[in-house]
């Protein structure tokens, strides 16, 4: 049934939203990719110490050692799934600017238990 596809395709939509995915058997699949436990556990830290932290300094960019474009575009990719999420909030003030992350509403959620790195 084509309208039964549509609402269930719409369902899931809703749901990874919530940092949920539903599995095709229709059960809810918590469980977090390893790289995007790393880099929450890696604003978790940061954010002990500042209220915001730039992408450069998540990314490795700034410390001065050789970051490859394959982990910048994956810890940017995860950075945009917590965004998707709402585990965090980010902002860019111009093209090619910096980009500064912030806690977001679900950021004291924090990983689901049993997957923290």
């Amino acid at each position: 049934n084509d309208i039964e596809h549509k609402s269930n395709a719409i369902d899931a939509a809703a749901d990874e939203e919530e940092g949920e995915a539903r599995t095709d058997t229709g059960e809810v699949n918590t469980n977090w990719h390893p790289h995007t436990v790393k880099v929450m556990g890696m604003l978790q830290k940061q954010f002990k110490n500042t209220d915001e932290v730039s992408y450069n300094a998540i990314s490795g960019v700034t410390s001065g050692r050789k970051v490859g474009r394959r982990t910048a575009a994956g810890v940017f990719f995860e950075v945009l799934q917590l965004k998707t999420w709402d585990f965090i909030e980010v902002n860019q003030e111009g093209s090619y600017g910096d980009i500064t992350v912030s806690q977001g509403r679900r950021f004291d959620e924090g990983v689901p238990a049993g997957q923290e790195a």
